[in-house]
């Protein structure tokens, strides 16, 4: 069963921040409005989506790993393929400084 998601992007975000997903299934995708943003194929690696527009709704959505799928999914990772979850999301901010040398 796929599982779906909605993330609010904060106003305020910092550019070049992302948002981490830690996550298990087959593919992810990720839309804003009807728009695919980004989308990844599971590893058991933690999902990074940048370029986030503030202030949005992002729409994530998860398949699981159909049990006949004759795809190599990494040592450790195959059960967690085969389970469509989001189990933890963060920001991670980035922020700029301007220095001056001398």
């Amino acid at each position: 069963m796929a599982a779906e998601y909605r993330v609010d992007v904060p106003e305020d975000l910092p550019e070049g921040s992302v948002l981490r997903l830690y996550w298990s299934g087959d593919v992810g995708r990720a839309y804003g409005g009807d728009t695919l943003v980004a989308d990844q194929f599971f590893s058991g690696r933690v999902w990074d989506i940048g370029r986030l527009p503030a202030g949005a709704a992002l729409r994530v959505r998860v398949l699981p790993l159909h049990a006949d799928a004759g795809v190599y999914v990494p040592r450790g990772a195959g059960e967690a393929a085969r389970t469509a979850a989001v189990t933890r999301a963060e920001w991670v901010l980035s922020r700029t400084r301007t220095v001056r040398a001398g």
